[in-house]
């Protein structure tokens, strides 16, 4: 019986070291595990912070890339604004200029009348008499350039610029009468007509610029009111004076031929030119046109490139 239990014992310590052994063999499997998940963990997490910052440094250098580019359109687009508008205020200086050089204000002329009641003299006066207020010096114009054809003045408006005919109907969109290029160009007669204002319709084309210089008003005789104001156009030339009556005012297709016709085959293509204007006109300004009237039509754009306008006048005395 003593044998028995002692081996008994033995055999129960044999057991509980067996479980011990499995104890710790687990408990230091776990702290492994453990231990390896925390440096697995670890490194995930030291992964996630670098690709962090990796992807923050691209999204800055994105950024400062797309801050650059704009401040560079910002700058570049500053300087065409820039540059468009000193060139447009040399064109307007380089026409006031011109003004001066060719037009000579004529001072007023006053005389001394005495008033009488046929016995006794009643009052001593001062009368101014009326003369034309300007004097042209077409050779003067003529100079600085041979292009040079007259000058076109609408009163009360900003179109008072000098005339020229080229050999084409494209140098004078963008250079000035002394030839400078500038966007502004100058206003021109068409190239194809051949007796200058004696033509039966002597066309004339400007810019519509923004700043309402060359042909840039032209777009208020849309209004009636505009026109009541503004009915006549001035011609200066070599050979004097034109005065023009406005007939009509339209919106037409820049290739519309029968507008931009300059010579009347016969009576009846000027009829139909007389009753396709009639058809077109903005409004009614009470001017009739018959086949031997000598005309003039100014002719801008309008912004949009299918689209121009026209102002069609008649002289009405030389």
């Amino acid at each position: 019986m003593d044998k028995d239990n002692e081996n008994t014992v033995e055999k129960k310590e044999d057991i509980s070291n067996a479980i011990k052994t499995e104890v710790k063999s687990e408990d230091s499997n776990k702290s492994e595990d453990s231990i390896e998940s925390k440096d697995s963990n670890k490194s995930e997490d030291s992964i996630k912070s670098e690709d962090s910052k990796k992807n923050s440094k691209v999204g800055n250098i994105i950024r400062y890339v797309v801050m650059a580019v704009a401040l560079c359109v910002f700058c570049y687009s500053a300087y065409e604004l820039i540059s468009i508008y000193s060139e447009y205020r040399e064109g307007e200086q380089e026409y006031s200029d011109l003004t001066d050089k060719v037009f000579e204000t004529k001072e007023t002329v006053k005389e001394t009348v005495t008033l009488s009641d046929g016995e006794t003299v009643a009052d001593t006066v001062e009368v101014t008499q009326p003369e034309e207020e300007f004097i042209f010096d077409f050779d003067s114009l003529y100079n600085i350039n041979n292009d040079a054809c007259g000058w076109i003045l609408i009163n009360g408006t900003q179109i008072s610029y000098p005339l020229v005919q080229g050999s084409d109907n494209d140098y004078y969109l963008t250079h000035t009468i002394n030839g400078t290029y500038n966007g502004a160009g100058t206003i021109f007669l068409d190239a194809r007509v051949e007796n200058g204002f004696e033509a039966d319709n002597a066309i004339i084309y400007g810019h519509n610029m923004k700043n309402g210089t060359m042909f840039g008003e032209l777009k208020r005789y849309k209004s009636q009111d505009y026109y009541n104001e503004h009915s006549i156009i001035d011609i200066f030339t070599q050979e004097g004076m034109y005065c023009y009556n406005i007939v009509a005012t339209a919106v037409v297709d820049p290739a519309d031929q029968m507008i931009y016709t300059y010579d009347f085959t016969d009576e009846s293509h000027f009829t139909a030119y007389r009753d396709y204007i009639n058809s077109i006109k903005l409004y009614d300004t009470g001017v009739s046109i018959y086949s031997d009237d000598r005309l003039i039509t100014l002719s801008t754009c309008t912004g949009d490139s299918t689209q121009r306008f026209v102002v069609i006048a008649k002289r009405v005395k030389n």
